[in-house]
């Protein structure tokens, strides 16, 4: 490629940004079509320019992503990887955890978890090797990971996950935000996948006393603790801390039951088990009952 071919291409790439801003969709693309040509047919093989390729097919996967076009902005990001595995080229570490974190969020939002793995893990990498690294984008691509080996019973890499989630949103945020609460409650839940309920309570504990104090009584998060706990609590056998938990989560839920009435359904059923288990039947059908018509109102709306 010559240097006016590389000039070119740049005057394309930031004709195509300036009508992408004026809402000139249509146009912006044909434009970078031409300059995506261009690089494909002058470009291979070109270590020298290879980085202004590389910045041109991110740039345009990222206008693809905010247009909706998934496919199309996860074939340029594979292409822009493609370049980086020529030897000799030499892309930054924060272009390289952009992409990767850009690709990687693509496969995730396309359910394709084998490829999410590799490109958040190495983006993580990449960004810890910055003058600044962005700590929100490595917790949550670290906790996102955490929810991938979940799904996929490798509960070691979860925890593993997590305690990094963890540890940068508490560097970042302190140890009593939402965020560090979040982190919580997916350590709870994945302690209790583990069969470690005294450890899914005591995280639990700590999402819900963050929660507490930053949200209203009856907000959804409250809820979720209190879901989670009521589960716990009734695995440890505490019959009346699970009592008070999952009657807790159901006054919570109730009041959106619209929008949660799968999960309220859920909810009355472990709760009635717990109290069946206790010898307390009568409340028990009672209580399946009352839930019963009360839902029977709401499904046909829904």
């Amino acid at each position: 490629m010559t240097s006016g071919q590389a000039k070119l291409i740049r005057v394309l790439r930031g004709r195509v940004q300036t009508l992408f801003d004026e809402g000139k969709i249509e146009e912006a693309f044909k434009i970078a079509q031409t300059a995506l040509e261009s690089a494909r047919r002058n470009g291979k093989g070109d270590k020298e320019h290879a980085p202004e390729l590389f910045a041109l097919f991110c740039h345009i996967a990222a206008l693809r992503k905010k247009r909706g076009d998934v496919e199309e902005a996860s074939n340029l990001f594979g292409e822009a990887f493609e370049l980086t595995k020529q030897e000799g080229v030499l892309i930054s570490h924060e272009d390289m955890g952009a992409m990767k974190h850009a690709y990687g969020a693509l496969c995730d939002q396309r359910g394709m978890e084998e490829e999410v793995i590799p490109l958040y893990t190495e983006a993580i990498e990449h960004y810890k090797l910055t003058p600044a690294p962005p700590l929100t984008d490595i917790a949550n691509m670290a906790n996102n990971l955490g929810m991938i080996y979940r799904n996929q019973t490798k509960l070691d890499l979860a925890e593993r996950c997590y305690d990094v989630a963890l540890q940068t949103f508490e560097q970042m945020n302190g140890p009593d935000h939402l965020t560090v609460a979040t982190v919580c409650n997916n350590l709870g839940g994945l302690y209790w996948a583990w069969r470690h309920p005294e450890m899914a309570r005591d995280m639990h504990l700590r999402a819900l006393k963050i929660r507490r104090e930053m949200l209203s009584d009856d907000h959804p998060d409250i809820g979720q603790s209190a879901c989670n706990l009521a589960t716990v609590y009734h695995d440890l056998g505490d019959f009346d801390k699970a009592s008070r938990n999952y009657e807790r989560a159901l006054g919570i839920l109730s009041k959106n039951i619209e929008d949660n009435w799968e999960t309220y359904e859920i909810v009355t059923q472990n709760y009635a088990e717990l109290l069946k288990e206790h010898g307390q039947e009568g409340k028990s059908n009672k209580l399946l009952a009352k839930t019963e018509r009360l839902l029977d109102k709401i499904k046909p709306k829904v």
